[in-house]
């Protein structure tokens, strides 16, 4: 097996580990409130999916009991989600304000009801025939049924709707904008969290750098591979929304280390000699990556795939070759012993261990990244070179 054929075996196991780990159940304060209207406090399964419209997950005295619409009136989280299953048949919906107009959600459908009118809103496409040609239009009845509703206070509604998006957050502060005008008491469900948060962070940690060559005649001075073990350094950014879904974020990260390779080969035959190969490589490493993670009580597991953008801010690469004159090792020249491409674009995925103590929160990450083909093209065809990365980051930041 290839160190790329084994790097990228190592990188699924350790993906499909980390997701076992991930399917772990994440309990969370909760409530369940049953069909004679008493609320009971206990320990609610948080699951960020459809399941959550579907059934209830409650633990008590590590027995875990499923409720399904029809069971239970609804149930919810102390720190803000509540779902009901007075508003649709066999089905939890979310509630997102409950007021004189209400609004839920289920998955990507929303429903506005307004004095025991409901309606169901739902974006969508159209074919129209105009013309003698067939377009595709945007269904605007969803924005014929806010105007409906809110008509009757909101000034410029009309404008105000066409400019909105079929979004939680543009319909959720059009509703509440309506009790604010019409003074009707409503209370907003996840009023206390945020639509976007941001972490930052420093990044500190080390990086194995593993060059892998194509080997032909040309290049025979090259080793199989390099190895370069370096620190590195950087920034972390961590972009999320815990009204839509805390546990999926985007994270993206500036690293700079430098890779140093040195090699050496002695020729025979003919013309014997010695050559000696140095490559250093300052990096810039720009990460985009999609962040998964579940809480544990005092524990943050999180797994990360995505790209990585490599560009290098300075490239060394020097041959020193020696060949024997008369019993006598004698310095010919210095040349470059390949070429590469100044930046690439590459692979990479990870598992990480996060964990808060005192003031500050602590990110352990071991992440893989694969680059191919860093030679320019104009090189010879059976020739490449590959980049094998593992890398240990901790991020620290401040809670």
């Amino acid at each position: 097996m290839s160190p790329m054929s084994k790097s990228l075996f190592l990188l699924l196991l350790f993906v499909f580990l980390s997701m076992e780990l991930l399917s772990q159940t994440d309990l969370r304060e909760g409530f369940i409130i049953d069909l004679e209207n008493d609320t009971t406090f206990i320990q609610v399964e948080y699951r960020a999916n459809k399941n959550n419209y579907v059934s209830c997950r409650i633990n008590s005295n590590n027995n875990t009991q499923e409720y399904y619409p029809g069971e239970i009136k609804g149930y919810g989280f102390v720190e803000g989600r509540y779902y009901t299953s007075s508003i649709l048949d066999s089905v939890f919906v979310e509630v997102l304000i409950d007021g004189y107009i209400s609004l839920y959600r289920i998955d990507k459908v929303f429903y506005v009801k307004k004095n025991e009118e409901l309606h169901k809103l739902e974006s969508a496409k159209i074919r129209v025939e105009r013309e003698g040609g067939v377009y595709t239009s945007e269904d605007k009845r969803w924005r014929g049924y806010l105007s409906y509703f809110i008509s009757d206070c909101l000034e410029n509604y009309g404008e105000r709707i066409a400019e909105i998006d079929f979004h939680e957050k543009d319909i959720t502060q059009l509703i509440r904008d309506y009790h604010i005008c019409a003074d009707k008491q409503f209370i907003e469900i996840k009023q206390g969290k945020e639509w976007v948060k941001t972490h930052i962070g420093a990044n500190i940690g080390i990086i194995s750098s593993n060059l892998s060559f194509g080997k032909v005649y040309n290049y025979r001075y090259l080793p199989k591979s390099f190895n370069s073990l370096s620190p590195i350094i950087g920034l972390s950014f961590i972009f999320y929304s815990p009204r839509i879904d805390e546990r999926t974020a985007l994270q993206t990260e500036t690293n700079f280390f430098k890779s140093s390779f040195e090699s050496f080969y002695e020729e025979g035959g003919f013309q014997p000699g010695q050559h000696r190969v140095f490559v250093d490589l300052v990096s810039l490493s720009i990460p985009v990556l999609f962040r998964y993670s579940i809480p544990f009580s005092k524990t943050n597991l999180n797994v990360n795939v995505g790209f990585v953008y490599n560009r290098y801010l300075s490239k060394k690469l020097v041959l020193k070759s020696s060949y024997w004159i008369s019993n006598e090792l004698v310095p010919i020249f210095d040349r470059q012993p390949f070429d590469m491409k100044n930046h690439a674009t590459g692979l990479s995925g990870g598992l990480g261990v996060q964990r808060s103590i005192g003031k500050l929160n602590f990110n352990m990450a071991l992440r893989y990244t694969y680059f191919r083909d860093l030679q320019p093209r104009s090189e010879i065809k059976s020739f490449y070179i590959d980049d094998n990365r593992w890398s240990i980051l901790i991020t620290i930041r401040k809670d």
